[in-house]
């Protein structure tokens, strides 16, 4: 009879809470719900104890009266789909509606009423963790069991309060004792409160202080190597801080507070017997600490881990949320050195249960001069190195931007000492530094670095007194600058005011010593530059000046040895673009390839300009060396102090420098093995560039011929007087000498003695070529009058080029020409210092060139020409004034026969 009474009265109850005349707010209304006590405090969702999910379509409500203020605290939140929710709410209405997964919620109210009400929909997802638990108390104690490997912490949740209470909350961890803790923060908020979060070793106040934090002394991550923790915070609801934080079990044997001495010397922190294998499962947290002044440098000198689940990180700062400096697994190739700009750093370590070798360790310490540097575009920062004796600064760049570091001259500086600054492209290639500074070397007015970060490490300026350096660091866009390191070779294109290049190439590759730097410039723009400067060397006092010179150059090629970096300044009033390449040469010295018989030499690049600064070597070695070689000059355009010398390799052979100036005359050599060397050294800076350098030098290696300077010779074709039947070419070069009298030289002619009949079998592959001068650029004398069998020529000079060539397969004409020498007197030279042939004086031609011979010819003095010409002239002067008179007669006597016919005259 009471059951029924028991059912009808929840009937009841249910029909008034429909009808809204029983307040809903403290009554369950199915029967997983009922009233907490301070004893019966702790609440959980449907088949909770059995293991199993909540159900769909389900609905729970507890309320609980324990007393005037109650924390209503979760262990476990897991809920599923957006129509499950747990709504919880006071006298004064709803404190928070929450969903999904939720990490050690406290709820906290002022109020003597609460009511946590649970709502699941429809969905009925498997798989899924469908439960909750909590407990609704008196004070916010949190106990982590023993066996939790994390936990969460945060700040109550509570209505906006007016008035003030001051409430605590604590969290206590233990955990079996071969474990540490690391307690870190990924939110707190401090600011406009009074609260205070402290952190004990151990379970109660007692405890060592590991920590205490508020809005003057920000969180960090707190470390301990025991195996349990206890944390406070104090706090007033009127003003509540933000608190989220989160604590992991640690192996307490890796997890230690490492305290650094300013300046000090380094910490080494390394695996568990390092260098023996590390071992398995580890979880290994250090917290470094130095002085509030201070920042950390970190140099990794071994790592070596089992495989990439074993990981070696190092934090930005001493929080687990902060960005990574380096993660390291596996073998790296590089070992980095970092540079933090906090005073503190969390280092973590975790390995797989697979390791089977491996081990790391680094050093770390603390510095007060040296951090991270972060300059913004066009800003410029001045960081000044002094005092310490290691000084480490890290530059860093956000964007798309490059470090740059200038220095000015500065008195303060030491030009002796042990003190040394390099500067690295990054914090992780810190074996190829981009330049050593040095007190002998002097400082380096600008070095920068193609990445975004640039490493200084500065050491030795502990000795100086009153000394210092101070550097100026700035930022520009990426590109704007390039260092090059490539052995293969590089291009630059760039369009700022100013760009500078490095090009630096790694030489552990280079087989050659004589290799060397070749760089190209092409269309660099006339108009507004740039100017470009290029010099060798990075340091004031071991750099020197190359070339400089302006837009103007279309392409130009300069070699530079392979020693000092090079630098090259682009400048420009605009920003126009240009474009510059370099290639490692081994060599620019080269084998003339002698298989034809014939060729040309030329200049390295040619028709471009050659290249400057550079010594090259062109030899040409034929296959039988005792023939004789042909050379004539037909382009040679060098720069001011640049030569070209031919030297025949054989002892005591022809050897001649040619400088700038007029084309050089022809040459035979006695060989055919010879090399051609040209110096475009610049001992002098050069301002400008040509364009049109170069030389073209024609070779003939000879079959007969050679250099004639005796006062008479002859010269015969091979075999003469039988017919030549090979292919032949030969050339003669005549030079008689000058005939010397007291100090003064008088000038020679040579008298060629030709027997004209032996050349009427010339064709145009069997032939013979006189030249009135030393080369084939002289003029070439007309053969084809010399048809007596003594026909002769005199030379306008000293030389004369005689040149024979009998095609292949062609049957020669023999011949054999003689010379001797004319010494002209003093009445026979010229002004212009050559001899003045006889039947050159008064013919009306000006053959002296200065017109000598056309001087003086009313004097009487007659030539057979001029007699030639006087009578000739007075015979046509005679019959023309014979027909003039026979004219005149003839009209006067047609006049006077008509003189009747004539009209009257009226006057």
């Amino acid at each position: 009879m009471m059951g029924k009474q028991h059912s009808n009265l929840i009937t009841l109850l249910q029909f008034l809470l429909l009808a809204g005349f029983v307040n809903a707010d403290f009554i369950s209304t199915t029967d997983c719900g009922r009233k907490l006590t301070s004893s019966d405090n702790v609440f959980q969702s449907p088949n909770y104890a059995a293991g199993g999910p909540y159900d769909s379509n389900t609905e729970c409500t507890w309320f609980a009266t324990i007393s005037d203020g109650m924390f209503l605290v979760f262990d476990e939140f897991y809920l599923d789909g957006s129509d499950d929710k747990i709504v919880v709410e006071d006298e004064d209405g709803i404190i928070g509606t929450y969903f999904g997964i939720q990490h050690n919620l406290i709820i906290q109210t002022l109020s003597g009423k609460l009511n946590i009400t649970f709502t699941s929909g429809n969905d009925s997802r498997s798989g899924l963790s469908r439960k909750f638990k909590g407990a609704v108390q008196e004070e916010c104690k949190t106990i982590f069991p023993l066996d939790t490997p994390f936990g969460y912490i945060s700040t109550p949740i509570l209505k906006n309060q007016n008035e003030s209470h001051p409430f605590i909350c604590t969290w206590s961890v233990s955990s079996p004792i071969t474990l540490g803790s690391i307690l870190s923060f990924n939110n707190a908020n401090f600011t406009d409160t009074n609260a205070k979060l402290a952190v004990y070793e151990g379970i109660s106040e007692g405890g060592l202080l590991l920590a205490e934090f508020s809005e003057s002394n920000p969180v960090h991550a707190v470390v301990t190597n025991t195996n349990q923790m206890l944390i406070e915070l104090t706090y007033d609801v009127a003003s509540p801080p933000l608190i989220m934080g989160l604590f992991r079990t640690t192996t307490a044997e890796c997890t230690n507070v490492v305290m650094l001495t300013t300046n000090g010397e380094p910490t080494t922190i390394s695996s568990i017997g390092y260098p023996k294998q590390y071992l398995n499962d580890l979880n290994c947290w250090w917290l470094v600490e130095a002085d509030d002044n201070c920042t950390l440098v970190v140099q990794v000198k071994d790592v070596n881990l089992s495989d990439d689940e074993d990981n070696l990180v190092f934090f930005s700062d001493a929080s687990r949320s902060s960005e990574y400096l380096a993660e390291l697994s596996g073998l790296p190739l590089e070992l980095p050195v970092l540079v933090t700009d906090s005073n503190m750093m969390l280092v973590s370590f975790t390995s797989s249960d697979m390791g089977i070798t491996g081990g790391f360790s680094f050093e770390i310490f603390a510095q007060d001069i040296g951090g991270v540097i972060r300059p913004r575009e066009s800003e410029v920062i001045n960081i000044t190195l002094q005092e310490n004796n290691r000084i480490f600064h890290l530059v860093q760049t956000d964007g798309l931007l490059q470090p740059v570091v200038t220095q000015l001259p500065q008195a303060n500086y030491p030009n002796n000492g042990n003190i040394s600054v390099k500067f690295y492209q990054d914090s992780t290639t810190t074996n190829d530094p981009l330049v050593i500074q040095t007190p002998e070397d002097g400082i380096v007015p600008v070095i920068f670095s193609n990445t975004r970060t640039m490493l200084i490490i500065a050491t030795g300026f502990d000795e100086l007194v009153n000394g210092s350096l101070t550097m100026q660091v700035t930022a520009v866009k990426s590109g704007t600058h390039l260092y090059s390191r490539n052995v293969m070779g590089a291009s630059f294109s760039g369009n700022a005011k100013e760009n500078y290049w490095i090009v630096n190439p790694e030489t552990t590759h280079v087989k050659d010593s004589t290799s060397m730097i070749e760089l190209t410039f092409q269309d660099l723009p006339v108009s507004g530059g740039p100017q470009v400067t290029i010099g060798q060397g990075l340091s004031t006092n071991t750099s020197h000046n190359i070339a400089s010179f302006s837009g103007s150059t279309k392409e130009l090629s300069l070699h530079v040895p392979l020693a000092d970096p090079v630098l090259i300044k682009f400048e420009s009033d605009g920003q126009l673009p240009f474009f510059a390449s370099y290639h490692i040469i081994d060599s620019c010295s080269e084998m003339v390839d002698s298989s034809m018989g014939y060729g040309s030499i030329t200049s390295l690049h040619f028709p471009s300009a050659y290249p400057l600064n550079s010594v090259c070597d062109q030899t040409l070695k034929a296959k039988s060396t005792n023939k004789k070689t042909y050379l004539t000059f037909d382009i040679l355009k060098l720069a001011q102090s640049h030569s070209v010398q031919i030297t025949e390799v054989t002892k005591g052979g022809f050897n001649a420098m040619y400088m700038p100036g007029d084309l050089p005359n022809d040459i035979v050599l006695n060989s055919s093995n010879f090399k051609v060397t040209l110096n475009s050294e610049m001992k002098t800076p050069m301002t400008n560039a040509a364009t049109d350098q170069g030389y073209k030098i024609d070779f003939t290696v000879l079959d007969c011929g050679g250099n004639l300077t005796a006062t008479t010779g002859k010269m015969s074709s091979p075999g003469f007087p039988k017919k030549a039947s090979a292919s032949v070419t030969c050339v003669w070069i005549v030079t008689v000498p000058l005939k010397v009298k007291g100090s003064k030289a008088l000038p020679s002619t040579a008298k060629l003695q030709v027997n004209g009949t032996q050349l009427k079998g010339q064709t145009k592959s069997n032939y013979i070529e006189i030249y009135d001068g030393p080369s084939v650029r002289s003029t070439l004398v007309n053969t084809s009058t010399m048809t007596s069998e003594k026909a002769t020529f005199e030379s306008r000079g000293q030389s004369i080029v005689v040149k024979y060539v009998n095609g292949k397969g062609q049957t020669g004409f023999p011949f054999e020409i003689s010379y001797s020498t004319h010494d002209c007197t003093a009445d026979e030279v010229c002004h212009n210092g050559i001899c003045l042939h006889e039947d050159w004086r008064c013919d009306g031609i000006d053959q002296c060139g200065d017109s000598t011979d056309e001087q003086n010819c009313h004097t009487g003095l007659v030539t057979k020409k001029t007699l030639g010409w006087s009578v000739f002239g007075g015979m046509l002067a005679t019959v023309v004034l014979i027909v003039v008179m026979m004219i005149v007669y003839i009209k006067y006597k047609q006049r006077k026969n008509n003189y009747g016919l004539l009209e009257t005259i009226n006057t």
